[in-house]
């Protein structure tokens, strides 16, 4: 439970701004600044996330937290990477 509940929330989180990313990106154009804020806000999330678990929450559910974030934070830099083509 520890492990695969926030892994699981986190990749539907991440497909989530994927997904969103993508509409964005066929409906501006490749210049655009708005296609990053779904990444943008992913990552500031995700940061905010790992402070919370390290300071606020410790122990084992501190350890949810920070699956969880690190997981949003993979796919916010796989949707940046993904710009960057």
């Amino acid at each position: 439970m520890l492990l695969f509940v926030p892994l699981g929330l986190g990749c539907v989180i991440g497909i989530f701004i994927l997904g969103i990313t993508i509409m964005l990106k066929k409906k501006f154009t490749s210049n655009s600044s708005i296609i990053k804020i779904p990444a943008y806000i992913g990552a500031i999330g995700s940061i905010l996330l790992i402070s919370i678990g390290l300071f606020v929450v410790r122990g084992f559910e501190g350890a949810a937290y920070l699956f969880l974030a690190i997981t949003i934070l993979a796919f916010a830099v796989m949707t940046f990477k993904q710009l960057a083509k």
